[in-house]
């Protein structure tokens, strides 16, 4: 939240145009307001959660149960990491490339200091992803139910169950 306040009290609507939200002058402390959004917003998680699953990822393929297993079990157990791991990469890289594009264009305003009203009026093109990425970042909150549904069994039960109970 303290992070974030800013943006409350920089962005506002230009005269000419009360549709048009945005941060109209970029100076050099606004500009490092934006990288250090970027930096605490998606960076460090980014490192923190990639660190993280490599971790269990590494831990998951190695791990060997201990005690006897019949041949089955160790096909199901190594089935069932395979099946482990893959969740994590999808939902790790699907939340790292939804956002990302959001935190370029935040850093590439940074950079040249530029305010969205003047890459609109400068390259259309430009503007136009700058715009798409701005919605990027919602994307992962319409894709999360999705992936919980895919890659969790128990969820799958539940919502089936309370279809069937409609």
């Amino acid at each position: 939240v303290i992070t974030a306040t800013p943006a409350l009290f920089l962005a506002t609507v230009y005269r000419d145009n009360v549709q048009f939200c945005d941060i109209p002058s970029v100076t050099t402390l606004i500009a490092a307001y934006f990288v250090t959004a970027a930096a605490v917003f998606y960076i460090f998680p980014a490192i923190i959660l990639l660190a993280c699953y490599s971790r269990i990822i590494i831990f998951m393929r190695s791990h060997v149960q201990p005690g006897e297993s019949f041949q089955e079990q160790l096909h199901q157990q190594k089935l069932q990491r395979k099946k482990c791991i893959k969740a994590f990469i999808t939902i790790a890289a699907l939340s790292l490339l939804t956002t990302w594009p959001f935190w370029i264009t935040s850093i590439g305003l940074a950079i040249t200091q530029k305010s969205l009203r003047d890459i609109s009026q400068s390259n259309n093109y430009l503007y136009a992803l700058a715009f798409l990425s701005f919605a990027s970042t919602s994307w992962i909150s319409i894709v999360n139910p999705f992936l919980y549904l895919r890659f969790d069994g128990n969820i799958r039960q539940k919502l089936i169950a309370i279809i069937q109970n409609i």
